[in-house]
């Protein structure tokens, strides 16, 4: 049993469908089947039902998910415990900004930023909106080019639901919380500013 194991687990609790849960990790129907099998066969019991095109939990799936999900949890504290040591990370930072933006409003977060990472390469450029965006689509094929840009006011986080306890974003989380403002990209409209929190 590993954590991988565990997390293609529950994901075919969660979707009911190792098919499901085989897209969400860009595996093959057979790979998760045979990753459930392999773990039923460790544990001695039978995890999954199938009705249909559907896979229903048995008791004991229930049971063994609240032990995955916590381990799952541990594991991202851990990760992220070793990983957050900011005196070692050296990754860059680059920043782009509007005058105004940067005057008023990223100061503070840059100081802190500075002191939180003392190794990192900060950078920030200062442009209009569209030379930026111009600038990040150059060498683009057209199928890349940044069209349409949406900003929100939320970090993504394990508490707040956006991201796994590996920290791997939950797409469709994202997708859910902001729906109308995803949608709005594409259309005619105006788009609205995501809700806070």
């Amino acid at each position: 049993m590993d954590i991988h194991q565990l997390e293609l687990f529950l994901a075919v609790l969660e979707a009911s469908s190792m098919t499901r849960a085989a897209e969400k990790f860009y595996l093959s129907p057979a790979a998760v089947s045979f990753q459930m099998h392999n773990l039923a066969l460790e544990l001695n019991t039978e995890l999954f039902v199938r009705e249909g095109k559907k896979v229903n939990p048995t008791p004991a799936a229930l049971r063994l998910a609240e032990h995955a999900r916590s381990i799952l949890k541990l594991t991202g504290q851990i990760k992220q415990e070793f990983d957050d040591d900011p005196s070692k990370d050296s990754r860059p930072f680059h920043f782009a900004t509007g005058v105004t933006t940067l005057i008023y409003q990223l100061g503070k977060p840059l100081r802190l930023l500075r002191k939180q990472y003392p190794t990192a390469d900060i950078r920030v450029t200062v442009g209009v909106t569209e030379e930026i965006v111009a600038g990040l689509n150059a060498g683009l094929a057209q199928y890349e080019k940044l069209k349409k840009l949406l900003l929100v006011p939320d970090e993504f986080s394990v508490a707040t639901g956006e991201l796994t306890p590996s920290m791997k974003l939950k797409r469709r989380v994202v997708e859910q919380k902001y729906k109308a403002a995803i949608e709005a990209l594409y259309s005619e409209e105006r788009v609205p500013a995501p809700p806070p929190g």
